[in-house]
């Protein structure tokens, strides 16, 4: 089974890990692998590109070292190594950078392996990560007022209507959700920020998600909210958000959050409490090519009740694509 299990947000600033042991680093993408017979048997070639992250330049003056061997330098950054089959760990380093490595990857023989290398800066900070549009509608059949107060585990960027010290005070009568001095909302809305400390979810070591092409997204993006029992409105505030988004890959690599795991973005306190909250956040990353070496296991998402005095809430955050991790 290939190890290079993609993802994209795992403590590259605080050194956080997941129960596996693991390894953090800019990582490597898999562009094509290919029987080759002209390489010698016994061995595999390794050729590609090194690139900063995130800016995603090609760097020049890189070395590579395979093993133990002795380094060698390509001042283009392109590199074409051959190298036998028993050794599957290959660094790259230059002068001001961290090290990269290929490795763990499922080999074999006599197969050209095409990478993207991704290295970045000493010292260099990743980007902050963007929760986008979290909004929660509010539904009841009996007029009631509520407090809604807002817990991000990032940092705040904006709110609408502004909250009281980050505590929303409405009313809600049916579907219509007003604020103390009558102004009507169709939702309350929240973005925040913050460095990268959590991952997709793995089921088995394989990530619980789909990878869609650009041309199935709003249908499937359709299917599964019908499937999760949003109404005509939320349905269309939802597709019409992320639909272009989306489409804007070849392939997106999509994963839903549901429920109680929704607290990796934020947490409520809420009186009097709804007789349900459901919650619903998509995390995706975008390729402009096939990513074949994800492995993918179908997600199984239980659908939401919908009763009473009740609130749901969706948003979604995009990965950077080039972050990688490998697992032993």
């Amino acid at each position: 089974m290939k190890k290079l299990l993609l993802i994209l947000m795992l403590a590259f600033l605080s050194g956080k890990t997941l129960a596996v042991e693991t390894k953090v680093m800019p990582g490597y993408e898999v562009v094509s692998d290919k029987f080759d017979a002209s390489i010698p048997k016994g061995n595999y070639v390794l050729t590609g590109q090194v690139y900063e992250v995130p800016s995603m330049k090609k760097l020049k003056n890189i070395s590579s070292q395979v093993g133990s061997a002795k380094e060698v330098m390509s001042a283009t950054g392109t590199f074409t190594l051959t190298i036998p089959l028993a050794q599957s760990y290959v660094a790259f380093r230059k002068t001001k950078y961290q090290v990269s490595y290929f490795e763990s990857y499922e080999l074999q023989d006599q197969h050209r392996i095409v990478v993207k290398i991704f290295i970045k800066k000493e010292g260099q900070r990743e980007p902050e990560i963007r929760e986008e549009k979290p909004v929660i509608y509010a539904y009841s059949e009996n007029k009631l007022s509520f407090d809604l107060l807002l817990k991000p585990k990032g940092k705040l960027l904006f709110t609408y209507p502004l909250p009281d010290a980050n505590t929303w005070h409405m009313t809600v009568d049916g579907q219509s959700l007003k604020d103390a001095a009558g102004n009507s909302f169709p939702y309350l809305f929240w973005e925040a920020s913050h460095s990268p400390e959590f991952a997709f979810d793995q089921l088995n070591g394989k990530i619980s998600g789909k990878i869609l092409a650009q041309e199935n997204v709003l249908s499937y993006l359709d299917s599964v909210l019908s499937h999760m029992n949003f109404n005509s409105r939320e349905k269309t505030d939802f597709i019409t958000y992320w639909g272009p988004r989306l489409t804007e890959n070849k392939y997106s690599l999509v994963q839903f959050v549901v429920q109680d795991q929704c607290a990796r973005f934020a947490e409520y306190g809420i009186s009097p409490q709804p007789d349900v909250f459901n919650r619903f956040y998509m995390v995706y990353a975008g390729f402009d090519r096939y990513p074949g070496f994800i492995e993918i296991v179908p997600q199984v998402l239980p659908p939401f009740e919908r009763k009473g005095f009740e609130l749901l809430e969706w948003g979604g955050v995009c990965y950077p694509a080039y972050l990688n991790l490998t697992t032993d």
